[in-house]
């Protein structure tokens, strides 16, 4: 089961990347929306992995103590690795919006309204990723129960 949801993570991050075209790429002249592009792909791609990693840690853990019997100290442990993907997931989206706004403000300011709205469209993706792999980070461990 983890192969899958390990394969589904992958196949949803490749996706969300492929949103990102070269024929995009290629029609933005100035090097800032390159970079407000690439900062964007590699912030979802450490907040992802982060949450999958939170999520990978728990898992056998939480089956070590469900197997035991520990089912209290099994649903203490959860709740903190609930928490700590709601607060990685919580931090990432402050992020994506600072940068957002950033990047959004100078194409506009450069007069580039059509490349603006394409990068919000790319944010608005990117936000989506994110809160995904929070709710499958926090399904997986919910299962378990």
């Amino acid at each position: 089961m983890q192969r899958v949801q390990r394969w589904l993570a992958a196949a949803m991050l490749v996706a969300w990347c492929g949103m990102w075209g070269t024929a995009a790429a290629e029609s933005d002249p100035t090097d800032h929306a390159r970079k407000c592009k690439a900062e964007l792909r590699e912030l979802v791609k450490k907040c992802v992995g982060r949450n999958n990693e939170i999520a990978r840690k728990c898992i056998p853990r939480l089956k070590r103590l469900i197997k035991e019997g520990n089912k209290e100290e099994a649903r203490a442990l959860a709740e903190r690795c609930v928490k700590a993907i709601n607060q990685n997931t919580d931090r990432c989206l402050e992020a994506i919006h600072r940068l957002c706004r950033r990047c959004v403000k100078h194409l506009k300011e450069e007069g580039r309204h059509e490349a603006a709205r394409h990068f919000v469209r790319l944010c608005h993706a990117a936000i989506r990723t994110v809160n995904h792999s929070r709710e499958q980070a926090i399904h997986t461990i919910k299962r378990l129960f």
